[in-house]
């Protein structure tokens, strides 16, 4: 298991999931910055040690994708004032353009992602249905939501298994060749032994 005080981040890229769920202002002004001041630790471990980091996070309940009123973007002031240096904004947490981004960056380069919410998927829950949608239509969104969170978490699983197995069997024939070794040296040990009577 790796843990953050002893991994090596030196040259990589850390995706930091935090809780930027902040009140704002009317002016999109952050009132309380607790959250953040509470992530800024985890931030500067992984920048200390020669990495990046991608920062995601949610941001209130928005109703419909990209409602700017609850865009991340907004807190980038606040991020930069508490971490003392600038705050790559992606302005979107999919496609292309995020993840190039995120492949440019360089060591103790911060990057943060656009809100989560603004995708169903973030919370499994069906979006842009027709306020006069039937039951049937919407237990239909919620099914096809589902389903593609449930593969989402099959493929993660999958590429841990495939690790998991990669790794173990790495093990074992690390192990077999120890024993092999062992074997053949006491082997030897015995005809030398067996040759000096």
């Amino acid at each position: 298991m790796f843990k953050i005080d002893s991994y090596d981040f030196k040259g990589k890229r850390a995706i930091i999931r935090v809780d930027f769920n902040v009140p704002l202002d009317d002016k999109g002004q952050v009132t309380d910055d607790t959250r953040i001041r509470a992530a800024i630790p985890t931030i500067r471990k992984v920048l200390d040690a020669g990495g990046s980091v991608i920062l995601m996070s949610h941001l209130g309940r928005p109703k419909k994708n990209n409602d700017m009123k609850y865009s991340l973007g907004q807190i980038v002031p606040a991020i930069e004032k508490l971490l003392g240096k600038p705050v790559i904004f992606a302005g979107d947490c999919m496609g292309e353009k995020a993840a190039e981004t995120a492949r440019n960056l360089k060591p103790g380069e911060v990057m943060l992602l656009e809100n989560l919410r603004f995708y169903a998927e973030e919370e499994g829950k069906p979006r842009g249905l027709a306020e006069d949608a039937s039951e049937e239509e919407k237990a239909a969104a919620k099914k096809a939501t589902a389903s593609r969170k449930a593969a989402a978490e099959r493929a993660t699983t999958k590429k841990a298994t495939t690790t998991k197995k990669a790794t173990t069997a790495k093990k074992t024939t690390t192990v077999k060749k120890a024993a092999t070794k062992k074997a053949t040296t006491s082997a030897a040990k015995k005809a030398d032994a067996e040759t000096e009577e």
